[in-house]
């Protein structure tokens, strides 16, 4: 295959990104933060209500998400974002199904908060499946065609 140079196109993607960071570090503030940007920047005759309302929060850590609502930072204030409170298991299928509601509803921008959790059940799945075949390097298989159908 011959390499060649070619034009950029702007295709339509969606983004996804990663926020790492400590606890209490400003990753879910600034999760939404983002997606406010996000979202403004693709629909900018929107109110700031209707782009609140575009943007979900999948929250796996006790219902903390839902703590920012009419914070203020800088000259935005957050507004009431819809969120969906997932309790453990925290299952690869459970975030599918999650992201599928929000397809459904047609949310703009969705936020997982955190897919650690999902990792680590997935972590504890591939632990489960080497000790019962005594193959480490074979008991990932599953556990990575699970986690690519939830990135898809």
């Amino acid at each position: 295959m011959a390499l060649q140079i070619q034009k950029a196109k702007r295709i339509q993607a969606k983004l996804k990104i990663a926020i790492g960071g400590a606890s209490g570090s400003g990753k879910t503030l600034s999760a939404l933060l983002m997606a406010f940007g996000l979202v403004k920047a693709e629909h900018p005759s929107w109110t700031d209500e209707q782009v609140w309302d575009r943007i979900i929060c999948l929250d796996t850590e006790n219902s903390s998400a839902s703590l920012y609502v009419g914070k203020r930072v800088g000259p935005t204030v957050i507004g009431s974002y819809n969120v969906i409170d997932i309790t453990p298991p925290f299952e690869e299928q459970t975030l599918i199904d999650a992201l599928s509601v929000c397809a459904q509803a047609q949310m703009e921008c969705v936020i997982i908060d955190s897919a650690s959790a999902f990792w680590m059940d997935a972590l504890e799945t591939q632990g489960k499946i080497a000790e019962r075949t005594k193959s480490n390097f074979s008991s990932w298989k599953p556990v990575k065609a699970d986690q690519n159908k939830m990135m898809q």
